[in-house]
C-alpha cells in the first residue's frame, strides 16, 4: 500500500509507468505544481527581502525621492525634510557602477577566450578541429547578435541578481513557419492511391478514370478533402474543402492531358538549431532552496511568457495538444508564480500586490518541469512535463529529455560558492549597499555644506519677525539702520569628514579589486583572473553541452559547409561518443585586456622565450593566435586563420596523399611552409587504426610511403637543427633523453 508521503512524489520523484511517454496523471499534475508552490514559499521568506533591498540599493531607490534629486517634505508623507528643505538627496550609484563594471570584464573575457575542441583520442584529432570551427560558426552565425546578449544578462545576473546567479539553457530548437505552395494533379494522385492502399508498381492508368472522375461532380468536394488530409495531415478540414472546390473548379484538359490546382499554406522549418538562453531566478526558471549542484536537483521550472502566435506554432512544433491550446487561451495573463513576482514586505508582513496587467496583456504562461525520476523498475531518467497552472491536463505526454548528454539543459552561474546552497550566493549590492550609504552620508552633508556657505542663513532683528528675505542675483534687502541685517558664519566642513569619505572609496575598491591607485595591479589582476576564471568555467560547461547537442541533431550536409569539407565529417552515433569523446580548453588571461601587457608580453616570448625553445616544442602558430587575439580580437579573427581550420586541412591533405601513395603516385615533397610533424603522425595514426589498409600496400606503395616518413622526419630534424643554430646548442644530450631523437622520425619503423 503507498502511503500518503509516497502518493506526494509521484510525478516528482516517482513514475507509475515504465518511463515510456504517458499523459501525466491528475496527481502527478499535482504534486508538480504543488513543488512549484513549495519553492516561491520558500523564496518569498529567503529571498523576497534580499532582493528589494539589493534592488533599491542598486537602482538608489528610497521612500520620499524627489526627481530634482532634493528633499522635500511635500513627498514623504508627514515627514520634515532633514536637515532642511531643499537638502541633497544624492544617488550615489556604486552598486550600479560595480555592477557594469565586473559584468562588461565578464563579457570581455568570454569574448576574447580562446576556445579550442581537442579529441580525447588521437584518432579524435581531425573531428576535434572540425567542432571548433561549428562552435565558432554557430556562435557567430546562427546564434549572432543574441549571444552578446545572453552572456550581458548572465553576468549583470551573477554579479547584480539575489542570489546572485543564473541559469543558462542550453536547447535545441526548432521552429516552423508557413509558405504558400501549390497541390498538382499528381501529387493528388498519390494520396488518391495511398488512401485507396494501392501497392507499389502497380499501374497508375487503372486508377486514373476513377481518380478524375471525382472533380467532375461538387458531391466529390469531401472525398476529396478526405484525401487531401490524408497527404497533408496539418491541414484543417475547412482548408481541405476550400482546396477541393478549387481543384474542381480549376480542372481543365488540354490536348487530352487533364490538369488542376490549388493552393495551400504548407509549413516548413525556418530554425533548427542551437539556443542558449540566460534565465533569472524566479522570473524564469525556479528551483529548491536546499539545492547546491544544479544536475542534481529534484525539479526545474522553467516559465515562459507566450503570445497566441506562439502558442499554436507549439502544436506542430512541439506536439502540443490543441485542446490543451485553446483552455491555455482562456487564461491570458495568468500566473502560477505569485508569490514572489508581486511580494514585498511591509512591517515584516508579507503583502501580495496587485499584479500590472499591462505586463501580461496578450501573452500566456507556460511552465515546463524538468525533473529526475525513478520508473516502475527504480530506473532513473530525465522527464519533462508542459502544463498551465491553472489547466487540468498537460500541453503533451510527459517524456524522456531526448538530449543523450544525460543531463539537465542547465548550466549554473555563480557570484561566489558561499555555502553549499546556491541560493547563498551574495550579489554585489548587498555586499556594498552598507558603504553606499556611508557614501551618501558625506555626499549629503558635502553637498548641504556647499549650500550653506553659497548662500548662509540670514540673521534678523526680532523686531520684524514676519518679513521675508528672499536672497539671491541683484535682489535687495531694505535696512532700517546699517548692520541690521547680516549673514551668519557657517562652521567650516570637517576635515575628518573628507578623509573618511576616502577611506570608504579605498575600502571598496580594495574589496572588490577595482582598478584603482590604491589597489596594487597584481592584486587587481588576481581578483579579475579569479572572476574571469569561475565565470568561464560555467561556460566551458554550456560549450561542451553545446557541442553534444550539435553532434546529435546537426546534419551533415550543414556542418560539411561551415568546415569545408568535400569528404564529411565522422560525427558521433552513440551516447558514449556523444557524452565523453572530447575534451575543451577555454583560455584567458586578465592580462590581455591590457594592450601594453600584450605587447610587453610578445616580447619576452620572442627575445627570451623561443630562442630557449631548442626542441621546436613551441607552437607559434598558437603564440601569433593568442597575441593577436589579446591586441585585437576583431582584427584575429579577421586576418587569421584558425589552427583548427589549419591543421584540419593539412590532416585532409595529409589523408589524401596516403590514397594517392596507395595508388602508386608520389605526393609533391614541399620543402617548406607545413606542419610537417603533424602529417607524420597522420601517417603513423593510419597504421595504428587500419594496419590493414599498409599491409595491403604494394611494394612500390611501401617504399614510396617510407619515403615520404623520411622526408617528414628529415624536416623537423632541419627545424630543430635551425634552433640549435640560434642558440648554440644540441637538444636531447642531457641525462634521461640522450641519444633519443624527438619527432616522427622515430616512427619510421612502424612500417
Amino acid at each position: 500500500m503507498i502511503t500518503e508521503q509516497e502518493k506526494s512524489k509521484i510525478g516528482v520523484d516517482r513514475l507509475e509507468n515504465d518511463g515510456s511517454a504517458a499523459d501525466p496523471t491528475e496527481s502527478e499534475l499535482t504534486n508538480l505544481k504543488n513543488e512549484m508552490d513549495q519553492i516561491m514559499q520558500d523564496a518569498a521568506y529567503d529571498v523576497n527581502e534580499r532582493r528589494g533591498d539589493a534592488n533599491d540599493a542598486r537602482y538608489c531607490r528610497w521612500s520620499g525621492q524627489s526627481s530634482d534629486g532634493l528633499m522635500h517634505s511635500a513627498a514623504m508623507d508627514g515627514k520634515e525634510a532633514f536637515p532642511f528643505e531643499g537638502a541633497p538627496d544624492s544617488r550615489v550609484r556604486t552598486c550600479d557602477m560595480l555592477v557594469n563594471e565586473r559584468a562588461k570584464i565578464l563579457v570581455a573575457a568570454a569574448t576574447r577566450a580562446q576556445v579550442t575542441v581537442k579529441g580525447t583520442e588521437s584518432r579524435d584529432m581531425r573531428l576535434g578541429a572540425y567542432l571548433t570551427i561549428v562552435l565558432r560558426w554557430v556562435l557567430d552565425n546562427q546564434l549572432g547578435s543574441s549571444w552578446r546578449r545572453t552572456l550581458e544578462r548572465a553576468a549583470q545576473y551573477q554579479e547584480g541578481d539575489v542570489p546572485a546567479g543564473a541559469l543558462m539553457g542550453v536547447y535545441w530548437d526548432r521552429q516552423v513557419a508557413l509558405e504558400r505552395a501549390t497541390l498538382g494533379l499528381e501529387e493528388i494522385l498519390q494520396f488518391y492511391m495511398a488512401s485507396a492502399r494501392v501497392e507499389e508498381g502497380a499501374e497508375v492508368e487503372k486508377y486514373a478514370e476513377e481518380f478524375i472522375g471525382l472533380f467532375h461532380d461538387k458531391e466529390n468536394d469531401a472525398r476529396v478533402a478526405d484525401i487531401i488530409m490524408g497527404g497533408l495531415p496539418h491541414l484543417k478540414r475547412k482548408t481541405a474543402k476550400r482546396m477541393a472546390k478549387e481543384l474542381r473548379e480549376n480542372f481543365v484538359v488540354v490536348d487530352g492531358v487533364p490538369s488542376t490546382e490549388a493552393e495551400y499554406p504548407r509549413p516548413y522549418v525556418r530554425k533548427n538549431g542551437l539556443k542558449v538562453t540566460t534565465h533569472r531566478m524566479f522570473e524564469d526558471v525556479f528551483f529548491s532552496s536546499n539545492v547546491h549542484d544544479i544536475q542534481r536537483a529534484r525539479v526545474i521550472f522553467v516559465r515562459e511568457w507566450l503570445t497566441e502566435v506562439e502558442m499554436r506554432e507549439r502544436v506542430l512544433t512541439h506536439d502540443y495538444s490543441e485542446a490543451y491550446v485553446d483552455e491555455v487561451l482562456q487564461h491570458e495573463g495568468e500566473t502560477g508564480f505569485p508569490s514572489y513576482e508581486y511580494s514585498d514586505f511591509v512591517d515584516n508582513q508579507l503583502v501580495i500586490k496587485t499584479p500590472d496587467d499591462r505586463a501580461r496583456r496578450g501573452l500566456f504562461e507556460q511552465v515546463t518541469a524538468y525533473h529526475r525520476a525513478s520508473n516502475a523498475d527504480g530506473i532513473p531518467g530525465i522527464y519533462y512535463t508542459c502544463f498551465h497552472v491553472n489547466v487540468d491536463e498537460a500541453a503533451k505526454p510527459r517524456q524522456l529529455l531526448p538530449y543523450t548528454h544525460g543531463d539537465y539543459p542547465f548550466v549554473w552561474f555563480g557570484r561566489e560558492t558561499l555555502t553549499s546552497r546556491l541560493w547563498d550566493s551574495r550579489s554585489v549590492p548587498e555586499l556594498a549597499m552598507s558603504m553606499q550609504k556611508l557614501q551618501k552620508i558625506f555626499w549629503d552633508s558635502y553637498g548641504a555644506h556647499v549650500q550653506l556657505t553659497t548662500v548662509p542663513p540670514v540673521k534678523v532683528p526680532k523686531s520684524r519677525p514676519n518679513e521675508s528675505f528672499k536672497v539671491g542675483p541683484l535682489t535687495q534687502i531694505k535696512e532700517s539702520r546699517p548692520g541690521e541685517i547680516e549673514w551668519m558664519s557657517p562652521p567650516a566642513y570637517p576635515n575628518a569628514n573628507d578623509k573618511a569619505r576616502v577611506d570608504v572609496e579605498r575600502m571598496i575598491d580594495t574589496y572588490f579589486g577595482r582598478f584603482s591607485e590604491s589597489v596594487p595591479p597584481a592584486i587587481t589582476q588576481l581578483h579579475v583572473q579569479d572572476m574571469a576564471d569561475r565565470f568561464l568555467a560555467s561556460l566551458k560547461d554550456v560549450f561542451l553541452m553545446s557541442i553534444q547537442l550539435i553532434q546529435q541533431y546537426m546534419d551533415q550536409e550543414t556542418i560539411t559547409r561551415i568546415t569545408g569539407s568535400r569528404e564529411g565529417i565522422p560525427m558521433a552515433n552513440t551516447t558514449e561518443e556523444i557524452q565523453g569523446k572530447f575534451d575543451l580548453q577555454i583560455v584567458f588571461d586578465a592580462k590581455d585586456l591590457d594592450a601594453a601587457e600584450v605587447i610587453k608580453k610578445a616580447e619576452v616570448i620572442g627575445k627570451y622565450i623561443l630562442p630557449m625553445d631548442t626542441l621546436g616544442t613551441a607552437q607559434r602558430d598558437q603564440i601569433v593566435s593568442r597575441l593577436f587575439a589579446g591586441i585585437d580580437p576583431n582584427m584575429a579573427d579577421d586576418v587569421l586563420q584558425p589552427v583548427e581550420s589549419a591543421s584540419a586541412k593539412e590532416v585532409d591533405d595529409e589523408m589524401k596523399n596516403f590514397a594517392l601513395i596507395a595508388a602508386g603516385v608520389e605526393p609533391p615533397m614541399q620543402a617548406e611552409g607545413q606542419n610537417y610533424e603533424l602529417r607524420a603522425k597522420v601517417l603513423n595514426g593510419i597504421a595504428e587504426q587500419n594496419p590493414s589498409a599498409v599491409e595491403r600496400l604494394q611494394p612500390d606503395s611501401m617504399s614510396i610511403l617510407q619515403a615520404r616518413l623520411k622526408h617528414l622526419g628529415h624536416m623537423v630534424q632541419q627545424r630543430e637543427n635551425a634552433q640549435i643554430g640560434r642558440v648554440g646548442a644540441r637538444p636531447g644530450l642531457d641525462g634521461a633523453g640522450a641519444g633519443k631523437q624527438a619527432g616522427p622520425s622515430n616512427q619510421q619503423g612502424g612500417y
